[in-house]
């Protein structure tokens, strides 16, 4: 599994997408009501891959910055 940052039409990440083992994607808004996001939340504390939006891998540093900038 791992997570790739989406962005809206002004190139604002607004959400991120999950793809799992099996190639199915799920899209996840940046909502903290939203239990995905939550776990998404807890995934990448947990060391699990997160690209940016052009499917660049973020380094450890990069991501703490990143989700710093989330609710």
């Amino acid at each position: 599994m791992h997570y790739k940052i989406q962005l809206d039409k002004n190139d604002k990440p607004n959400g991120v997408v999950r793809t799992d083992e099996g190639g199915q994607l799920w899209a996840i808004p940046f909502d903290p009501a939203n239990t995905d996001y939550q776990q998404f939340r807890k995934d990448i504390a947990a060391g699990v891959e997160l690209e940016d939006a052009t499917g660049t891998v973020m380094t450890a540093d990069q991501v703490t910055a990143f989700l710093a900038t989330l609710p």
